[in-house]
């Protein structure tokens, strides 16, 4: 329930946590079915999630959260706390509509099934120019832009050369999502604090939940390196 995330970030955070718990990381991206799983569980876990976060806090979870906002102040309904006392008819309508959708959508998924893993055994030569069309139309939908087009071509070729060096991607899709909003509250806290460096970084650190975070943040950049000492030392001791 990250507010802004959405379901991409979510799906890469999932699919890197698989990979790094995985007794065979080797065999993701490659079409192993826990990749998968892991990948599009997440994504469709995160519906709930930002309703949660839109709902509750009236900040939009990700893009289609935030056009649901929009809709609801269109017709005079403010998201957030008070929306359970003020509306709580509309709250049940969109909680009984969810459960009717995801019911829905396991129905789908079981009679589908065999159709949809047809579509893995078509020819490349079909496949991936279907890809490139529908990637460039949507680039280009998106604003009307051929420059999008450009942007999402040369990511592309970028993507390429990573694949090709063996070098992880995820980070970078993480930084160019998460950067502009990263900027945006960095600038609000500036803002709150009067442009004071220190007084921003004073404020945060006197936050419990601030410092939670950070705590938290760090024992899972330092969980990799803890594991790889773990089993170094398992090895050493089977040895």
């Amino acid at each position: 329930a990250l507010p802004g995330a959405g379901a991409t970030i979510a799906s890469i955070v999932a699919y890197g946590q698989e990979k790094r718990l995985s007794q065979n990381p080797d065999e993701l991206g490659k079409g192993a079915p826990e990749g998968i799983i892991a990948a599009e569980s997440a994504n469709n876990a995160c519906t709930g999630g930002a309703m949660i976060t839109m709902l509750s806090l009236g900040i939009p979870g990700d893009s289609v959260t935030a056009i649901l906002i929009g809709a609801l102040i269109l017709h005079g309904i403010r998201p957030g706390p008070l929306l359970f006392s003020q509306q709580p008819a509309l709250v049940s309508s969109i909680f009984i509509g969810m459960f009717l959708a995801n019911c829905a959508m396991f129905v789908l998924g079981i009679s589908g099934a065999r159709l949809f893993a047809r579509l893995i055994s078509l020819s490349k030569a079909i496949l991936l120019p279907t890809v490139v069309v529908l990637a460039t139309v949507g680039a280009y939908a998106i604003r009307n832009n051929p420059f999008d087009v450009g942007v999402m071509l040369t990511f592309g070729l970028i993507g390429f050369l990573m694949e090709r060096l063996s070098i992880p991607k995820a980070p970078m899709v993480l930084g160019i999502i998460l950067g502009p909003l990263m900027e945006v509250n960095l600038r609000r806290a500036f803002q709150l604090n009067r442009g004071s460096f220190w007084a921003t970084v004073n404020s945060f650190l006197k936050s419990p939940m601030a410092m939670g975070i950070l705590i938290f943040s760090a024992f899972i950049l330092l969980l990799p390196w803890l594991q790889r000492r773990w089993t170094e030392r398992k090895h050493l001791g089977s040895a």
